[in-house]
């Protein structure tokens, strides 16, 4: 890779793909629905579930599941008073019970983030027109940080607005909150 260069992802071929023949990728779809998709999931997790815990025991399992957004600014105000530590003992089994919120709401958010984010950060450079994709990637990578900021932030919008009511529900139900 060029020093000027990026990496080219899936994601990028599939817009590409997407942008170049429409009629393809649509028959694409309407065959392979999503639902599909999702039992080849459960199947999958399944069976690794079962021999994961077949394996290794309960206790030695842990979970590196890290949703975050990292930015480049520095803060503007104290949330804490300086060296303070503040901590609330939470009850002993609350991971049976915030486990199916993470599942249940942060799930679906990551999807439709990862969804919508290619899409989107293209939509902010303009409408392809004669513009290779290429070019519209090059140009995303050379935005600005406060630019990138604002963008990934109307993405996370995005994605919680299309997050549904009733999945926020049925993982707090599933919960038992």
């Amino acid at each position: 890779m060029r020093r000027d260069d990026f990496p080219l992802k899936t994601s990028h071929v599939l817009l590409f793909d997407k942008e170049e023949y429409p009629d393809f990728f649509n028959d694409y779809l309407a065959k392979n629905k999503e639902e599909n998709l999702e039992a080849e999931q459960r199947a999958f997790a399944s069976l690794v579930g079962t021999k994961v815990s077949a394996t290794y025991a309960r206790s030695c399992i842990f979970n590196t599941d890290e949703t975050a957004v990292y930015y480049d600014a520095t803060p503007t105000r104290i949330i804490s008073e300086r060296g303070a530590k503040k901590s609330v003992k939470i009850r002993g089994p609350t991971t049976s019970a915030l486990q199916p919120l993470d599942v249940g709401v942060m799930g679906p958010l990551k999807q439709k983030l990862r969804a919508i984010t290619l899409a989107f950060e293209l939509g902010a450079v303009g409408p392809s027109g004669h513009l290779p994709l290429r070019e519209r990637l090059l140009t995303i990578e050379r935005m600005s940080a406060l630019e990138k900021r604002k963008r990934l932030v109307e993405r996370v919008i995005a994605a919680w607005d299309a997050v549904s009511k009733d999945t926020i529900k049925k993982a707090w139900l599933k919960a038992g909150l």
